[in-house]
């Protein structure tokens, strides 16, 4: 699904060259837009909500899972955290303690192509803040 402010558009493909193609271009076009955004408003103090993720300039919020957990969010730095990819979600968790984890849904949670790029970035560059690969 594409979407702007004031309309949206889905594209089903079933050949994956062209679905291929169709997405670096988008990327091209927009991506790099909306992750510069992105962190631009980080780097000022904002946080994003994604799902049920909050994500600021140093790192994300987690919420616990389990039955006894009671839903305890704990900020967690870029450097604690794990991804991966799954089930058509983006997947992030604590290094440490499985239970802090949360999966984003590619098709119900807007952007986490741009959280999960940036992310790449970061770890590929270093850093402590997700901002910090504006500089690099």
């Amino acid at each position: 699904m594409i979407f702007s402010k004031s309309q949206s558009m889905d594209i089903e493909l079933k050949n994956q060259a062209i679905y291929s193609s169709l997405v670096d271009r988008l990327w091209r076009s927009v991506g790099v837009r909306l992750l510069t955004e992105f962190l631009d408003s980080l780097r000022t103090g904002q946080k994003f909500r994604f799902g049920p993720l909050v994500v600021s300039d140093f790192g994300v919020e987690l919420t616990r899972r389990g039955i006894l957990s009671k839903g305890s969010a704990q900020f967690c730095k870029w450097d604690e955290l794990l991804t991966g990819t799954a089930d058509g979600a983006f997947h992030i968790g604590h290094k440490d303690d499985e239970k802090l984890a949360a999966g984003l849904s590619y098709l119900d949670v807007n952007n986490v192509h741009i959280l999960q790029g940036a992310m790449s970035i970061l770890w590929k560059s270093g850093g402590e803040r997700l901002s910090s690969i504006l500089n690099s």
